[in-house]
């Protein structure tokens, strides 16, 4: 499978001016890389500084590779598509640290196949 498109100058631009503001500490970066599974392509890089949902007393450093769609988008659709991606990785750590009655219900997937942005379906 090959796809192509013009590189995402405007993406490009507001990953170098992107900044979220909470409790922890945010980076991006845009690089052609290899993701998984012969996967690989020009990709959004997004590390949090945080702490480990398992032990929230140690500090945990978690990095998402997110593939760039082939799209010649506008600036306003590369700032709108770039806030959906925050806003998955986002879920992904809430869902790890989310429990009720100490169990994690919505546990995201990891690995094998799962979308580390929803629910692994083995946790019901």
């Amino acid at each position: 499978m090959r796809q192509v498109a013009p590189y995402p100058d405007d993406l490009a631009a507001l990953v170098a001016e992107l900044k979220v503001h909470d409790l922890r500490k945010w980076s991006f970066r845009l690089e052609h890389c290899g993701r998984h599974a012969g996967a690989e392509g020009l990709t959004l890089i997004v590390t949090v500084e945080t702490v480990d949902a398992f032990d929230p007393a140690k500090p945990y450093t978690v990095t998402h590779y997110l593939w760039v769609p082939p799209e010649s988008y506008n600036r306003e659709t590369w700032a709108r598509w770039l806030f959906e991606q925050v806003a998955l990785v986002d879920r992904h750590e809430l869902m790890e640290g989310f429990t009720v009655a100490g169990k994690r219900i919505f546990a995201p997937g990891h690995g094998g196949g799962l979308s580390p942005y929803y629910p692994n379906p083995a946790n019901g």
